[in-house]
């Protein structure tokens, strides 16, 4: 940024979450400057605006059709340091301000129809005289979202609908869809395995099946009143032509995902912008047959995904085989989650003023958990004992009544 008093010129890399920002700021005085501070400030910032399609009643008033709803909100703020003191600038000098931060864990730059979000870099200097500088620059953030960390979504997805029919008084049956993914988390660039099983119990044949991947963009508004809009996206869309009778059915599809789409965006203090995905399901039933009957679809509520930058599982073929149904259905090694402590660790733990470290916890445990063994085992003994001893004391033959016995007889 050029100036009567001097140039500003700030060069700052792109960067991507949980990584290390780098830049600098070259300051060249056109006159005599005398510089007394500067700082850095980094700010995100999501903010949304539309216009309302028809007119809404809110107590005490109402808005007309074409009401500018607008959302904003600052989810992410840093400031830093990077001058202090007194120091002049002569003309046609360069000052040079070097400057790192780390970049914090949060959603990546991006543009939506009704939206944005996006980060930005000010820059403030002030002189001796009191006078006050700005200038901005905004910081391009990558998506990065790394689905090996979320360990949770290794589970299965599986979502089932049933719906039946009849026409007046005739019953013509039910029919039982279910959805299966072996994964709730998939990456982009990535296909997603999605089987489908089909149950139908009705006289109704159905002819298509139709798949879709769907990005939906949430914007919530604050002025004039909380509104929410959405917006619907089809990023990948499967239609099958199926005959369908009676009887079980099972179908399988993939569905491309293109490499260049948003990771899923559903950060609490980010609000104002979310991106999410599902996967929705119709089955079509045959119009030309059942037109008296108007339309007897059959649609599954949308099944909701992440979506990620790096894939938390990999496919290797992009075709139905013997072999990619089996790496389907086959089980994964189970996520293994460390136990809490037992009551006595926590006790050992928290009386020593040092942190204990993990081979250290994990010996006292051991030690625990064998002291309890040897003590369950010694009861156990002593307990045998006692019933060992009894048992022969009162199986025990006493001579004299024996003796006294034979006499009496």
């Amino acid at each position: 940024m050029l100036t009567d008093n001097y140039s500003c010129m700030i060069y700052v890399e792109p960067v991507r979450p949980r990584e290390t920002l780098e830049g600098k700021i070259e300051l060249v005085p056109s006159k005599g400057m005398r510089l007394a501070h500067a700082y850095i400030e980094y700010m995100g910032e999501a903010k949304c605006e539309w216009f309302l399609d028809k007119s809404v009643y809110r107590f005490p008033k109402r808005y007309p059709k074409g009401t500018k709803m607008k959302g904003s909100r600052i989810f992410y703020y840093s400031r830093h340091n990077i001058y202090n003191g007194e120091e002049f600038l002569p003309i046609t000098s360069k000052k040079i301000f070097y400057f790192t931060t780390k970049f914090p864990h949060g959603p990546a730059t991006w543009y939506g129809k009704y939206g944005s979000i996006s980060y930005r870099l000010k820059i403030t200097l002030k002189t001796s005289g009191f006078e006050t500088f700005t200038h901005e620059e905004d910081i391009l953030v990558l998506p990065n979202r790394d689905l090996t960390l979320e360990g949770y979504l290794l589970n299965e997805c599986r979502r089932k609908a049933k719906r039946k029919y009849k026409f007046g008084s005739l019953q013509l049956g039910a029919v039982s869809v279910s959805v299966w993914l072996p994964l709730c988390g998939f990456a982009a660039g990535q296909s997603i395995p999605v089987l489908v099983t089909i149950d139908n119990y009705s006289e109704i044949k159905f002819g298509g099946l139709i798949l879709v991947l769907t990005m939906i963009e949430i914007y919530r508004s604050r002025t004039p009143f909380p509104e929410i809009k959405t917006y619907r996206k089809d990023i990948c869309r499967v239609v099958r032509m199926v005959d369908i009778v009676a009887g079980s059915y099972d179908y399988y599809a993939l569905l491309e995902v293109d490499q260049t789409i948003p990771p899923t965006n559903q950060y609490n203090r980010c609000s104002s912008c979310h991106v999410i995905y599902e996967i929705w399901l119709t089955l079509q039933a045959a119009i030309p047959r059942y037109s008296g009957y108007g339309y007897p679809h059959l649609t599954l509520s949308g099944i909701p995904i992440i979506i990620g930058t790096t894939p938390l599982h990999t496919f290797p073929a992009k075709r139905v085989t013997a072999e990619v149904m089996d790496r389907l259905l086959s089980c994964r090694a189970p996520v293994v989650m460390e136990p809490p402590l037992t009551k006595e660790v926590e006790e050992l733990r928290d009386f020593v003023d040092t942190e204990l470290t993990g081979s250290i916890i994990s010996n006292l445990t051991k030690q625990v958990e064998e002291n309890h063994i040897e003590q369950t085992t010694a009861i156990a003994n002593r307990d045998l004992l006692e019933a060992v001893s009894d048992s022969s004391e009162s199986n025990s033959i006493n001579p004299m009544s024996i003796s006294s016995s034979s006499g009496t007889l």
